[in-house]
C-alpha cells in the first residue's frame, strides 16, 4: 500500500488508479470498512493513498459512491492522531467537492 501511495504522489499516476476496470478504490476502501480485519496501520497507509489521489476530481466522487465516508467517520475517532488528522483530511476535502461542485457537472 505504501507503494501505491508513493505512486499516487505523481500527478501522472492518479487517473490511471483512479479509472481503472480493477476498481482498485473499491478495493482500499474495503480495507478500511469498520469490522475489516485490516490493521490500523494499514488503515493508515490506506489513508495516505487515498489522501494523494483525492487531487483528482474524479477520485473523489468514486470514493464517495464506494461509501468511503463511513470508516472515515470511524477512523476520525481512533487513538491515533495522524489516522485521525489523515481521515478528517479527506472528510474535508469530500466536504469541499459536495460545497462547491466543480463548474463542469451539472447542476442538481
Amino acid at each position: 500500500m505504501r507503494a501505491l501511495a508513493k505512486l499516487a504522489q505523481l500527478r501522472n499516476n492518479r487517473l490511471p488508479m483512479v479509472s481503472s476496470e480493477q476498481k482498485p478504490l473499491k478495493v482500499v476502501v474495503s480495507l478500511m470498512r469498520p469490522g475489516s480485519t485490516s490493521s490500523l496501520g494499514l488503515k493508515g497507509e490506506c489513508l495516505e493513498l487515498l489522501n494523494h489521489l483525492a487531487d483528482a476530481p474524479q477520485a473523489l466522487a468514486e470514493l464517495e459512491q464506494e461509501g468511503i465516508i463511513p470508516p472515515l467517520l470511524t477512523l476520525v475517532r481512533t487513538p491515533d492522531l495522524v489516522i485521525e488528522a489523515s481521515a478528517a483530511e479527506l472528510l474535508a476535502k469530500l466536504a469541499q467537492v459536495n460545497e462547491y461542485p466543480h463548474p463542469n457537472s451539472p447542476s442538481p
